[in-house]
């Protein structure tokens, strides 16, 4: 697949505490290959290298709704 890694900020919203703003590296897929890119990953993506590295994270899967705890290095 062909495209470009490009810069940008990224903002995590909290619903409690603190928002997050986390400076990204995210790949950008070519024009021709965004209908491709959309029918093989129809879905969110999250790269470690680029993003996830960048803040300190933890996921808690809950019997009724998973939360998603994040806060800075």
């Amino acid at each position: 697949m062909s495209g470009s890694l490009t810069r940008l900020n990224i903002n995590l919203l909290a619903q409690e505490g603190q928002d997050l703003t986390v400076d990204s590296t995210v790949f950008i897929p070519d024009d021709n290959f965004s209908d491709i890119w959309n029918n093989l990953f129809n879905c969110s993506v999250l790269g470690l290298g680029g993003f996830l590295e960048r803040f300190r994270f933890a996921i808690d899967f809950g019997y009724d709704r998973d939360i998603f705890y994040f806060g800075s290095l």
